[in-house]
């Protein structure tokens, strides 16, 4: 994908759907292509390239991205649910943009919240999804924990001493489970709502693909990572105003890779 990718101009479709259907052309592959781990460079730069199309809207759309998301944070338990449904309904909304700029050349700030008017019904099941797993996830770790301490509290130590292998124990299993916990999630969970949003797939097919999207591109995905910490890092460096430019590229970034992986080359 190059720079001529994101300015080719088409007549604006009568609606929505009818964008959709068009972008979802006969070169969408139905599932995950291999590629080489030095597209994770490619997947960054083509997102850079979408960024700069309009930064003041990207800037402006993460802007308030943000603002609903520290909104939520002050309703209790409320909230937090919310923030999860909201997150995969906006996180759809970029992608959208995205296209937009794609086919049309230029998005409007409307477009990020698409997700609410297109497929709403299963970017609502995925959140539901996710947040069902997300507490299992906690179930499991409250379990694995619980049955260490137990096994504890029959060794036979000193009180200290077991206060000691009780905390560290816990404290190691818990952190290690939470990681491998969410970063199976966050893989499960990453493209799903680019292609239920812009391919109309079904939530568990969404989710199968992000999965292998992840298994087929391991050694890349992880460079991607390690590039978008680093972009992160240097992000905070003027006072963390440079996540007005990297916050907008991150909800951009699962475009870019669905549409490296998921569409033959042109």
């Amino acid at each position: 994908m190059d720079d001529h990718d994101f300015r080719q101009q088409y007549t604006p479709p009568t609606n929505a759907t009818l964008l959709i259907d068009d972008a979802s052309d006969d070169d969408y592959l139905g599932e995950p292509r291999g590629m080489p781990a030095s597209h994770a460079t490619q997947w960054i730069g083509d997102t850079w390239l979408l960024f700069k199309q309009q930064p003041g809207m990207w800037i402006l759309a993460f802007v308030i991205y943000l603002a609903i998301t520290i909104a939520l944070q002050f309703i209790p338990f409320i909230g937090f649910i919310a923030q999860i449904f909201i997150a995969f309904i906006l996180q759809a909304g970029f992608v959208y943009a995205g296209e937009k700029i794609r086919t049309e050349g230029a998005f409007e700030l409307g477009d990020v919240f698409a997700g609410f008017q297109i497929n709403l019904k299963s970017l609502l099941l995925l959140g539901l999804l996710y947040l069902v797993l997300f507490i299992a996830l906690f179930a499991l770790i409250f379990a694995f924990t619980g049955g260490s301490s137990a096994l504890l509290l029959g060794s036979g130590d000193t009180e200290q001493e077991l206060a000691t292998m009780v905390g560290a124990g816990m404290g190691l299993s818990i952190v290690v489970l939470f990681i491998i916990g969410t970063l199976i999630l966050s893989i499960a969970f990453f493209l799903a709502p680019t292609l239920i949003v812009l391919e109309s797939e079904p939530v568990l097919q969404a989710i199968k693909l992000s999965l292998q999207a992840f298994g087929r591109n391991l050694v890349g995905a992880l460079f991607c990572v390690l590039l978008s910490i680093v972009l992160c890092v240097v992000a905070m460096i003027p006072l963390g105003l440079g996540f007005l430019v990297v916050g907008p590229m991150m909800l951009l970034l699962p475009f870019t890779i669905y549409r490296d992986l998921f569409y033959r080359e042109a």
